[in-house]
This record gives C-alpha cells, structure tokens and sequence, in this order.
C-alpha cells in the first residue's frame, strides 16, 4: 500500500470549471478520488469532466445563493 493513498476518498473542489480547480481535479481524478465540482458555469464544467479519470458530481450553481445549499448538501450526502 502506497503512503500516498487517495483512491476512493470522497472530496469536494469549488471552482472547478477553470485554472486551479481544473487542474486539481484532474490531479486527483488520477489518484482515484471520488469528487464532487461546482463552479457557476456549467459548461466550464462539462469541459472538466471531460479531462477527468472515473465519474463524479457535478453542479454548475452559484454557491453566494446560500438558499439552495443545504438541499445540494443533502443530494451529495
């Protein structure tokens, strides 16, 4: 078993459609994660989702409308 294990872990990246959170999706869609992305932009995302490694979440909301998070929460949960 490799110290540097991550396959399997569920983990949460905001941003994801473009530059840092792209690129930190893909990282660990390699590693085996299991990852759940937002962004605001739904296409920005779809595009992401395309690099990945495996199936995973995706929602394109705008996560300052604190209203809808809790029913998002409880979709991912």
């Amino acid at each position: 078993m490799s110290f540097f294990n991550l396959q399997n872990n569920n983990i949460l990246i905001t941003g994801a459609g473009s530059g840092i959170g792209q690129e930190t999706a893909i990282t660990l869609s390699k590693f085996g994660c299991n990852l759940v992305l937002f962004d605001i932009s739904e296409e920005s995302l779809s595009q992401t989702l395309n690099l990945l490694d495996g199936q995973h979440k995706a929602y394109g909301i705008d996560l300052t409308k604190f209203d809808i998070l809790p029913d998002i929460i409880k979709e991912i949960i």
